[in-house]
């Protein structure tokens, strides 16, 4: 495997303002798109299943700056959970599946 090889990602799934990269076959990694606009490393996962879990198990993409109270902190939990789910859904619509067509 050449250099270029090893430095080129290839994204599994790209959700808004993450995304789930292939590391070998028994990983994946997890980055966040930053205020910047540069993806961030959070972590590797052995599967995009615990990735997207991750996502909202840690609070992942929750602005940790802000205080809230816990209905406002649940409430944003519940809006990342269907933000993620809607990621899935567009990824697997049976309109781009060659399956469906």
């Amino acid at each position: 495997m050449t250099e270029k090889e090893k430095k080129e990602k290839v994204v599994l799934f790209q959700g808004s303002n993450y995304r789930v990269l292939a590391m070998d076959r028994y990983n994946v990694m997890l980055e966040i798109l930053n205020s910047e606009g540069n993806y961030k490393f959070v972590g590797y996962y052995t599967s995009t299943v615990k990735a997207l879990q991750a996502l909202i198990r840690q609070d992942l993409l929750m602005d940790r700056t802000e205080t809230r109270d816990i209905r406002e902190y649940l409430n944003e939990i519940q809006v990342y959970k269907e933000k993620i789910m809607n990621d899935i859904e567009a990824h697997f619509s049976a309109e781009d599946d060659e399956l469906f067509n």
